[in-house]
C-alpha cells in the first residue's frame, strides 16, 4: 500500500485526500447528524402535541379544582373546539386531508388541510357554522394540481 501511495503524483495524492475527506464528512453526516436531526424533529413534534394537550387540559383542570374548592358542581360543557373540529372533519370525510389541528386558545383552533375536496370542505365549514356556531375568522385556500382539490389553512372561532 505504501509503495502504491509513493508511486502516485502529488496531484493525485491531494485529490485522493480531498476525496477521502469528503467521504468522511458524508459518513459523519449520514451516520450522526442526519439521525440526530430526525430525532430532534420527532421530539419537536411530540412537544408540540403535548403543549396542545396542555392547552386543552389546563382550563378543564382549573374548572375542576375551582369546583372542588368552592363546593359547586362542575358545569356541563360540550366537547372542546379542538375535539369538535377533529371529529366533525373526520365525519365529513376529511380524515386523509387533515394534517394538523392546533389550539390557539380555548376559543380558537388552527386547521391545516392538504389535498382536500373543496366541496366537502365547504360543506364541513357550513355544518360547523350552522350546527355548532363556529365561524372561520381567517382562511387561505390554495388550488392543487388535481381538479376540485385544495390545500387550506383556517382559524376556527367558537362563539360558545
Amino acid at each position: 500500500m505504501r509503495a502504491w501511495w509513493q508511486s502516485l503524483q502529488i496531484r493525485e495524492r491531494g485529490l485522493l485526500m480531498v476525496g477521502v475527506a469528503a467521504l468522511a464528512l458524508l459518513l459523519v453526516y449520514m451516520a450522526v447528524l442526519r439521525p440526530l436531526n430526525a430525532a430532534r424533529v420527532r421530539l419537536d413534534s411530540s412537544l408540540a402535541s403535548l403543549e396542545q394537550s396542555l392547552v386543552v387540559a389546563r382550563p378543564q383542570a382549573n374548572a375542576i379544582l375551582a369546583a372542588r374548592s368552592g363546593g359547586a358542581a362542575v358545569p356541563a360543557v360540550g366537547p372542546s373546539l379542538l375535539a369538535l373540529a377533529d371529529s366533525s372533519a373526520r365525519d365529513a370525510g376529511l380524515k386523509d386531508s387533515l394534517k394538523s389541528l392546533t389550539p390557539l386558545d380555548d376559543k380558537r383552533v388552527k386547521v391545516d388541510l392538504e389535498v382536500a375536496d373543496f366541496d366537502v370542505m365547504v360543506a364541513w365549514i357550513e355544518k360547523l357554522d350552522g350546527a355548532h356556531g363556529i365561524d372561520v375568522v381567517e382562511w387561505s385556500v390554495n388550488r392543487e394540481l388535481v381538479p376540485g382539490k385544495v390545500s387550506s389553512r383556517m382559524i376556527l372561532n367558537s362563539n360558545r
